[in-house]
C-alpha cells in the first residue's frame, strides 16, 4: 500500500523581511518564520550546474545535476508563466534550484521578500528571488509546478497586498483580506508566534494557487489549511481580487457542483460522484484524507463533458488511492473539483467532505440534486441570451422555443421533465440515448443540467439552421428572425404539430409569441408547400422568397452602428435605471458591448449624439449605417439627418462632421430631393438650361427637376450658387404639392410681403409645420445643410 505522507512539507515560505523605509536602511529578519534559514545558500553550493535568463527576464540557476540542461530551465519557465501574472513579474529577477533541503527538510521553497514603506505607502522592492529545494528528489516540472506556484503565489500577493493594502506584513492581521475571510474567529490565527498553516501570507499564497494557478499546479493541489473556506467557498475572496488587479475577464465564478450520490459498503467502499456544469475546460478530481495527512493525489480528469455521474469502487481502485476508500484506514475523504482557465480566475468545486463512519449524512438525494439544480427564470434567461450571443442565435427565437416546449421546465414530479415524444428539458430536445452519444452529447447531462441542456438545444438549432439539404429563405440569415422557420421544424421533428398547413403548428407558436415579446409583426408564412404521410411531415419547395423580414435585437456587437426604430426611444443610466433623456425616431446610436439582460429586457450600452452615453433597450433600436456627427446636437436635426442617412440621400465628411451650419448649394439640394422623391430622367428629356456642364457631378439630378418643373423655372438652374429660404420654399412646394394640403389661412411674416412672388410657398410650408417660425421667416437668407435635412425629413413624414 503506496502512501506518501505529508508530515510537515508544507510550501514553507521563509520570507525574509529586509524593510527599508524610506530613505533609511534597516534590516530585520523575522524569527518565526527563519529558524533554520541561511542567507549564502549560493555562496554554500558553489558550483553552478546551469543558468538560463529567458524571456521573462527572470534568471534560472540549477545546483542540481537533475537540472542541468537549458531545455529543462525553459521548461521551468514555460510553467511559471502558465500561472496568472501581470504587472509584479518584472520585479522577480531570480529562481535558484538546490539539490537538496538546506532550509531544513521540510522546507521544499522559499520566497525572499524586500520592501519600502512610508507612512501612507509600502512597494515591493525589485530583484526578488525563489528558491527551490530538493531539485535531485524533484527533478521533473510537474514535481515541481505545485511548489512554484505557492512560492510565486507570495510573490503576486505581496505585490498586491502592498499596493491595495498599504500594510506591512506585521499589521495584515486587520488588512480587509483577513476581514473577507474571517480570520480572527480562528483561535490558532490570534495566537503568537501563528502557526506556520495559520499564517496569513500562507493563506494568501495558498489562494493564489486555487485561483490563478496552472494546471500542473492545481491539479494535486489542495488548500494546506483545511479548516478554513477555500476561495471557492467565499466569493468575497474572488471579489477582493477581482477589485485588486482591475483586468478584463476576472470576475467571481460559480461554483462547480459537487455531490455523492451514492455508495456501497464493503470492506472497500464504492461511491458515486456526481459533478455538474464542468463546461469545456479539463477537470481534475483531488482527493485526500480528512485529516491532512497525506499529499492530495489527482484521483481522475474529465475532459470536455459537461457532466459526470460516475462509481468509484475501492476494490478496483489501485494501491495509490485505494486506501482512501477503507474505513479502518481512514475516517473520511475530501473531494474537489478544480479547472485551469487561460482568462480570469480558475473555476472549482466547493469541498465533499465525506465521512466514512457515517456516509449517508454526506449523501444527495436525487430530489435534493434536482433542487440545487433548478435554476430561476432569470437565470434561464441568461444562459440563454449568452448562449445565443456565443453560438449566433437570436435570443428571441431561443426564449420561445422555451416557452413554447417547457415553460421554462427542466424537473417535473422530482424527474428529468420528458414528454410523450421524447422531448427533454427545458429546450425540448428530442434525442434518443443512442443518438446523443453519436453526437458525442452526454445525454444524463442533458436530462440533468438545465445549462447544458441549453447549450446543446441552442447548437443544435444553429446545425439545423446550417443545414443545406433542409428548405430555406432566399439568402439565408441567421440575424432574421422569419429565416429559422425550417431549422424550427427540424428541431421539433417532422411530424403532425410542425406540419406549415395547420394553423396552430409549432413554428406558429414561436412566432406568435416573439411578436408578443418585441411588439412588432412578422412576416406570415402561410404558403409554405408540405404533405403528411403516415404523421411524416414532407416539404416540397428548396428556396422561399421573403421580402420583408424581422432583424433579431440580441445579436448586435461592440462597435455596430444603429439607430433608434421608434417613437420611445429613451436613453438610460443604466440598464432598467434612470431614464436621462428622449431619443426621437432615427437618433443614432453606436453600440459599445454585448446585450444584457435586466428585468427580462435586453439592454444594449451606446454612445450618441453631443457626447451622451447610456443604455437603450433594444427592441428600440436596430443596425443601420448611420454616423454619430460630432456637430449634430438639435434632436429634431439629428434625427433628420439619421432618417436622410438610411435612406442614402446625405452623406458627412471624413473627419465625421455634418457641417449643419454651411450654406447649401442648389445642386445638392437638387440631389437630395431627387433621391428622397425616388424621381427618374426621361431618356428623351434634353436639359434647357444653359448654364450647367455636362460633367457636372449633379447633371442627371438638376436636369430631372428641370424636367418635373421643380427648378429651374427661367432658363437657369444656377448650381454652384447657395440655396436661399424663399427658393427653398419654392422648391418644397411644387416637389410635394401632391402631399402638401393648401394653405387655409393668409399668414402675416414680418419679413415677407402678400405681394412677394414666394409668399404662397412659405405659407404653404407654414400651414404645413415644414417651418415653424411664426413672425421672421429670413427669405433671403441661405439655406444651411441642417435646415434642409430638417424641412426634407419633416416634409416625407408627411407623405
Amino acid at each position: 500500500m503506496m502512501k506518501k505522507l505529508l508530515l510537515l512539507m508544507f510550501f514553507v515560505v521563509s520570507l525574509f523581511f529586509i524593510i527599508h523605509p524610506l530613505n533609511t536602511s534597516a534590516q530585520v529578519v523575522d524569527e518565526t518564520k527563519l529558524k533554520t534559514a541561511q542567507f549564502d545558500y549560493e555562496d554554500y553550493y558553489q558550483n553552478k550546474v546551469m543558468t538560463y535568463r529567458g524571456d521573462s527576464g527572470i534568471t534560472f540557476i540549477s545546483y542540481s545535476t537533475k537540472w542541468n540542461t537549458v531545455e529543462k530551465l525553459k521548461a521551468l519557465e514555460t510553467e511559471l508563466l502558465k500561472n496568472k501574472h501581470g504587472e509584479e513579474l518584472k520585479l522577480l529577477s531570480t529562481i535558484n534550484i538546490f539539490p537538496d533541503y538546506p532550509a531544513g527538510q521540510d522546507v521544499l521553497g522559499q520566497y525572499f521578500a524586500e520592501y519600502t514603506y512610508g507612512s501612507k505607502s509600502v512597494s515591493l522592492s525589485p530583484n526578488r528571488k525563489i528558491n527551490l529545494y530538493g531539485g535531485d528528489k524533484y527533478s521533473t516540472v510537474e514535481s515541481i509546478a505545485s511548489t512554484m506556484a505557492h512560492e510565486y503565489g507570495h510573490h503576486f500577493t505581496f505585490y498586491h497586498l502592498f499596493k491595495r493594502e498599504h500594510l506591512v506584513p506585521n499589521k495584515w492581521k486587520d488588512s480587509q483580506y483577513a476581514q473577507i475571510r474571517h480570520m480572527k474567529k480562528y483561535g490558532p490565527f490570534n495566537q503568537s508566534p501563528v502557526p506556520y498553516k495559520w499564517d496569513l501570507s500562507e493563506i494568501l499564497a495558498e489562494d493564489y494557487v486555487e485561483l490563478f494557478g496552472s494546471s500542473k499546479a492545481i491539479s494535486t493541489h489542495m488548500p494546506m489549511n483545511s479548516e478554513i473556506q477555500s476561495p471557492f467557498e467565499n466569493k468575497s475572496i474572488q471579489q477582493y481580487w477581482t477589485e485588486a488587479i482591475q483586468e478584463k475577464g476576472y470576475r467571481p465564478e460559480e461554483t462547480i457542483p459537487l455531490y455523492l450520490t451514492d455508495y456501497k459498503s464493503s470492506s472497500l467502499l464504492s461511491l458515486q460522484l456526481t459533478a455538474l456544469n464542468l463546461g469545456t475546460y479539463d477537470t481534475y478530481l483531488v482527493a485526500q484524507d480528512d485529516e491532512d495527512k497525506y499529499l492530495p493525489i489527482l484521483f481522475d480528469t474529465f475532459k470536455g463533458v459537461m457532466q459526470v455521474r460516475k462509481w468509484y469502487e475501492g476494490e478496483k481502485l489501485g494501491s495509490k488511492s485505494s486506501w482512501l476508500f477503507s474505513k479502518d484506514q481512514n475516517s473520511g475523504i475530501v473531494f474537489k473539483l478544480i479547472q485551469h482557465s487561460e482568462d480570469g480566475f480558475n473555476r472549482g468545486s466547493e469541498r465533499l467532505k465525506i465521512n466514512l463512519q457515517n456516509i449517508e449524512e454526506s449523501k444527495t438525494s436525487d430530489a435534493k440534486l434536482i433542487e440545487h439544480l433548478n435554476l430561476t427564470k432569470e437565470e434561464i434567461e441568461e444562459k440563454m441570451l449568452q448562449e445565443g450571443i456565443r453560438q449566433g442565435v437570436p435570443y428571441e427565437l431561443i426564449k420561445a422555443v422555451v416557452a413554447e416546449s417547457s415553460n421554462y421546465e427542466q424537473f417535473q414530479n422530482e424527474q428529468p421533465k420528458i414528454d410523450e415524444n421524447g422531448r427533454i428539458g427545458i429546450m425540448g430536445v428530442k434525442l434518443t440515448a443512442e443518438q446523443a452519444a453519436a453526437q458525442n452529447i452526454d445525454f444524463e447531462s442533458l436530462k440533468y443540467s438545465p445549462l447544458y441542456n441549453i447549450e446543446i438545444g441552442v447548437k443544435l438549432l444553429k446545425e439545423y439552421f446550417n443545414d443545406n439539404t433542409l428548405p430555406s429563405m432566399k439568402n439565408k440569415n441567421q440575424k432574421m428572425l422569419e429565416h429559422w422557420y425550417f431549422a424550427l421544424i427540424a428541431y421539433r421533428g417532422f411530424t403532425e404539430d410542425t406540419n406549415p398547413q395547420k394553423i396552430d403548428n409549432f413554428q406558429h407558436s414561436v412566432y406568435k409569441y416573439i411578436e408578443d415579446m418585441i411588439d412588432r409583426d412578422l412576416q406570415e408564412l402561410s404558403y409554405i408547400e408540405a404533405s403528411q404521410d403516415n404523421r411524416v411531415v414532407k416539404l416540397k419547395k428548396k428556396v422561399y422568397p421573403l421580402e420583408e423580414t424581422t432583424e433579431s435585437t440580441s445579436l448586435y456587437i461592440n462597435n455596430q452602428k444603429g439607430y433608434v426604430y421608434t417613437d420611445k426611444g429613451v436613453l438610460y443610466n443604466q440598464p432598467g435605471g434612470k431614464a436621462l433623456t428622449s431619443l426621437p425616431k432615427y437618433t443614432p446610436v453606436l453600440i459599445r458591448e454585448n446585450a444584457l439582460l435586466k428585468d427580462g429586457h435586453l439592454f444594449y450600452k451606446v454612445n450618441t449624439f453631443n457626447g451622451q452615453n447610456g443604455y437603450i433597450r433594444a427592441e428600440y433600436i436596430k443596425g443601420g449605417d448611420v454616423t454619430i456627427f460630432s456637430d449634430v446636437f438639435q434632436n429634431e436635426v439629428v434625427s433628420a439627418v439619421g432618417y436622410l442617412q438610411l435612406r442614402g440621400i446625405i452623406e458627412g465628411y471624413g473627419n465625421g462632421t455634418f457641417r449643419p451650419y454651411q450654406s447649401l448649394s442648389r445642386e445638392h439640394a437638387a440631389k437630395m430631393l431627387v433621391q428622397e422623391l425616388q424621381l427618374t430622367k426621361d431618356p428623351t428629356y434634353k436639359m434647357m438650361a444653359t448654364d450647367v456642364n455636362k460633367d457636372n457631378l449633379y447633371y442627371t439630378q438638376l436636369a430631372i427637376l428641370e424636367q418635373y418643373d421643380i427648378m429651374g423655372r427661367g432658363g437657369k438652374l444656377r448650381p454652384k450658387e447657395s440655396l436661399t429660404r424663399e427658393q427653398m420654399a419654392a422648391v418644397l412646394a411644387r416637389a410635394y404639392s401632391k402631399v402638401y394640403k393648401k394653405a387655409e389661412q393668409e399668414r402675416v411674416f414680418k419679413d415677407v410681403k402678400k405681394t412677394s412672388w414666394s409668399y404662397n410657398d412659405i405659407n404653404i410650408l407654414a400651414e404645413n409645420k415644414i417651418t415653424v417660425l411664426n413672425e421672421y421667416y429670413r427669405p433671403y437668407e441661405n439655406v444651411t445643410r441642417g435646415q434642409f435635412a430638417l424641412f426634407l425629413r419633416r416634409s416625407a413624414a408627411l407623405k
